[in-house]
């Protein structure tokens, strides 16, 4: 005993160093987690200006194919150099140029290279228009000239077709005024050799196309670049590329949004920690993990060519892409990975994709993707499982969404991810258990209890003091709702395990109803509130089981008794809906709290206004309610304005005669 002081002295010590080094490893960790982070961004970044030059060029590119098929043609040649027609200049090269091809400035120069033809906008413009190109001209139609004396003998007929017609072109990027412009000069020059320029010097057309709004919307588009525009020469950009002409000048700057994954690796890395890492031992695991996870997305990053697969693949989620048209699906390494496959090992017909979805969720998916195709959603997102390589089970969830519809609304291409969740899935099923298990432990006591109370409460055996009887009064109202609890626990397990059984028979709406009102109505005086069936329709025959239905109203009756104002009506409502029947519910409460909203049916959810508080409840009424409606095939939901009351409703199948 006399060592004690000294042995709690050194645990002590040990608990502190223990500490200090756990510290020590998390603030490490987290320091090289942020470093590695900010290279991701670097390389990105680069990534994407080196794509956006690349593009530049290729745009500089395409613009000169554009022109080159309608100047290296011998009509050209004929009216353009042989004898200069004004007319023809203005219907082949100049309205042609800026009406067809969308170029702003067309001119032609003549052999001694004089402009002899100005039209921007398609309006004719004076000749002195072309004064801001003239010195990007001037090495530019050098180059031309020279690769023109060097054709070969054009005044003997040409015994190739094309011999002549070999691009001579150039092209630079040039200001005028507030428009930047991509300039292309072509020399005019014979396709067959029918007409031969009069000399050894040929006319040139210059083509101007500005670097406007709708180019960089095309250049955006094409490398999911966010917020491309154009800035000047020296503004200070976050990321950009500049614009310089052939003389090294800086004329502008395209600026954008990079694309920064970095912030969701760190979300993903930090986990661990969030979840409480306490050892440097699981801390050098996970940190092993993230810097696995990390060099993976650098290796993405550098090989993949297109952004979205970097990002759902370094996530660890597996990616599919279906071809409505061909009835392709392009499934990624992830998702073959997922399921235990090599690369090779899973083909790219539509049939090697649904010959992995479970049989039994088969029939869900293929609705929840019909639904999506057929435009009714805006995306879906259903748990179901697959069947991996060695034939055990995966539970997924899987999201998907059609990204490009014809002009007439049909989908050609949806794209999705699947996520594994089995873990989930495990907690989820080890939590139900638990559940399940307690509140079967609970019901025959708290039935008992209950009893016992009432009798209490009643006065059956005896009558009790003022003060006991108002505790035993309590209990008894706490022992009711306690009771309530465990039944809607056991209902919701049911309801998740699969074990409620649900009949399928018609059932008559407003014979329903007004069953519902007489069995609520006491508990509706309760609160001073009336029921009243305000609307009804003729045929409102639905396919469900009764006593579910009844098992919803009692629970939006109940509700909307609870948070109506004594003398208050609850109007019920019955009407048509297409192939369904809706009945609705409306209160004369004071709404549903906007923020609270989106949570209305999930459970053990309340509101925290202390007008919930008061009225007290499980939170997992309108949750079970919405899974017994989904489970006959209808549907629930609600609208609601604070202060001006509510409205629950839920539709279901017209029941049609055979």
């Amino acid at each position: 005993m006399g060592n004690l002081p000294i042995k709690n002295k050194i645990s002590s010590w040990a608990d502190t160093n223990f500490f200090v080094v756990v510290v020590v490893a998390v603030v490490v960790f987290s320091a090289t987690l942020y470093l590695l982070a900010g290279k991701v961004d670097e390389l990105a970044i680069q990534r994407e200006q080196s794509q956006l030059q690349n593009s530049l060029k290729d745009t500089v590119t395409d613009l000169a194919a554009v022109v080159l098929p309608n100047i290296d043609w011998d009509e050209a040649v004929l009216n353009l150099d042989n004898h200069y027609s004004p007319e023809w200049a203005d219907t082949n090269t100049g309205h042609f140029f800026c009406t067809s091809q969308g170029f702003k400035y067309v001119f032609i120069l003549d052999r001694n290279d004089q402009v002899i033809y100005s039209m921007q906008d398609n309006q004719h413009s004076s000749l002195a228009s072309f004064a801001p190109f003239q010195a990007a001209a001037v090495p530019i139609l050098a180059s031309i000239r020279k690769r023109e004396n060097q054709r070969g003998n054009v005044f003997k007929p040409l015994q190739q077709g094309g011999l002549v017609s070999v691009p001579v072109q150039g092209s630079d990027i040039v200001r005028s005024g507030d428009d930047l412009v991509i300039a292309t000069f072509t020399l005019v020059q014979p396709d067959y050799g029918t007409y031969l320029p009069a000399g050894p010097r040929s006319v040139v057309v210059m083509t101007g196309k500005v670097i406007n709004a709708h180019l960089l919307k095309h250049l955006s588009d094409r490398l999911m670049l966010a917020n491309l525009h154009l800035v000047q020469p020296n503004e200070k950009a976050g990321t950009r590329v500049s614009l310089t002409n052939q003389a090294g000048a800086k004329l502008g700057q395209l600026a954008w949004t990079p694309y920064q994954p970095a912030a969701y690796l760190i979300e993903i890395a930090m986990l661990p920690i969030l979840l409480g890492v306490g050892t440097p031992l699981v801390l050098y695991f996970y940190s092993r993990r993230t810097s696995r996870l990390l060099r993976s997305t650098l290796t993405e990053l550098s090989a993949s060519d297109e952004r979205w697969s970097f990002a759902l693949e370094g996530s660890g989620e597996g990616v599919w892409d279906w071809d409505l048209v061909s009835n392709k699906v392009q499934l990624s390494r992830q998702w073959k990975t997922m399921l235990g496959f090599a690369e090779y090992e899973i083909g790219d017909e539509f049939d090697d994709w649904l010959a992995h979805i479970h049989p039994e969720d088969m029939a869900a998916v293929m609705s929840a993707v019909e639904e999506n195709r057929d435009g009714n959603n805006h995306s879906f997102s259903i748990e179901h499982r697959v069947i991996c390589k060695d034939g055990s089970e995966l539970w997924v969830l899987n999201r998907g969404m059609a990204v490009n519809r014809d002009v007439h609304g049909r989908a050609q291409r949806m794209v999705g991810t699947f996520s594994d969740i089995s873990r989930h899935k495990q907690m989820e099923m080890m939590k139900s258990q638990f559940i399940s298990s307690v509140s079967h432990e609970l019901r025959t006591p708290v039935t008992s209890i209950r009893g016992s109370l009432g009798l209490l409460e009643s006065g059956v055996l005896g009558q009790l003091p003022p003060k006991a009887h108002d505790m035993v009064v309590i209990a008894h109202r706490n022992s009711l709702r306690l009771l309530n609890l465990v039944n809607d626990i056991l209902n919701m397990d049911k309801l998740i395990s699969g074990k409620m059984v649900f009949r399928s028979d018609p059932v008559d709406l407003v014979d329903m109803a007004l069953q519902s009102i007489e069995s609520n109505a006491a508990y509706g005086d309760s609160y001073q509130v009336k029921f009243v069936l305000a609307e009804k329709i003729a045929d409102c025959t639905v396919r469900g089981d009764v006593d579910r239905i009844m098992q919803v109203m009692a629970n939006l009756l109940s509700n909307a008794a609870k948070f109506s104002s004594p003398g208050g009506v609850v109007n019920i409502r019955i009407t048509d809906s297409g192939e369904h029947v809706k009945i609705e519910v409306q209160d004369g409460g004071q709404g549903i709290p906007v923020d609270f909203q989106s949570q209305i049916f999930s459970p053990f959810s309340q509101a925290s206004n202390g007008d919930t508080r008061r009225q007290g409840g499980t939170g997992l009424g309108l949750h079970i309610s919405k899974k017994l409606i989904e489970n006959m095939q209808g549907s629930i939901g609600f609208s609601s304005t604070p202060g001006a009351g509510s409205i629950f409703w839920f539709s279901l199948p017209r029941c049609f005669p055979d």
